[in-house]
């Protein structure tokens, strides 16, 4: 039994750092895009680490004490084990992990601006979209044991109906923690409402936000509280965070710190 199990796509993260150009364009209001030149080869250091959304949170959580673990479908490639005893130095419960002869874990190419500490992301979910009700079903005892599932994107119509099932379930007493990206969003929107508001609670980005229901304001945060919104977490990029708690808004400031290397992650922190 664990205090908290994840259940989304686990990734490697390569990471890619260098000076990279910033230009702007006025399409749609001020957009920034990084670019790089063509047919030459870039200097600068590579990494690689294991990451995903859900995958941060609970390597973050047991390494603060908390009972976890981990549910998802991997492959059983070299990239796949790697990233399963990384999870394992940080005393994550892997063993209802899936491996699956013929897939590849996900991986996700992340571009870091040195001027402005920027990044962007080039994801591909992978195994996990593999993901199925039956799946869920043969693991769910150690599932349904947790006290919070922390569940995150998911881009397949398989691994979709697996988390409905896993929402709509009665032999499910953990509360659930949902936060859904930007791919999952766009591909599965009226889904993915849905399941913002049976959340015990969630979190988005106000991008993610506004693309599921309008334009951010009090008033649209109250309207859907009436529809079954709770406790929901926006982050807000170098402006903090916002909580609405289904009665009442607060603004988290963001840190003040210097040398700062990389962003990616802080919102799963």
């Amino acid at each position: 039994m664990c205090d908290v199990i994840g259940i989304g796509s686990l990734v490697i993260d390569i990471f890619k750092d260098s000076k990279f150009s910033i230009v702007e364009s006025n399409r749609r209001g001020i957009e920034k895009y990084i670019m790089f030149p063509l047919g030459k080869k870039m200097k600068g250091a590579i990494h690689i680490r294991s990451g995903g959304s859900s995958g941060n949170t609970i390597s973050y959580l047991s390494k603060i004490g908390v009972d976890s673990g981990y549910f998802t479908k991997i492959g059983t490639d070299y990239l796949s084990s790697f990233v399963i005893s990384d999870m394992k130095k940080y005393g994550v419960n892997v063993k209802h992990i899936i491996k699956q002869p013929g897939l590849e874990v996900g991986k996700s190419l992340i571009l870091i601006s040195k001027q402005t500490k920027d990044t962007v992301l080039i994801v591909d979910h992978g195994s996990a979209s593999h993901l199925t009700v039956d799946d869920v079903k043969k693991h769910q005892k150690f599932i349904f044991s947790a006290k919070w599932l922390d569940i995150t994107s998911f881009t397949g119509k398989d691994a979709l109906k697996s988390i409905e099932y896993i929402f709509s379930s009665e032999k499910r007493k953990a509360k659930i923690f949902f936060a859904p990206s930007r791919t999952m969003i766009m591909k599965f929107p009226k889904e993915t409402k849905k399941l913002m508001l049976k959340s015990n609670a969630s979190a988005v980005n106000k991008g993610e936000f506004e693309l599921l229901f309008g334009e951010l304001n009090s008033k649209k945060l109250k309207l859907l509280h009436k529809r079954g919104l709770r406790h929901c977490f926006i982050t807000m990029s170098n402006k903090g965070m916002m909580y609405f708690d289904g009665k009442d808004i607060y603004i988290a400031s963001p840190f003040k710190t210097s040398n700062i290397k990389n962003t990616t992650g802080a919102g799963d922190c």
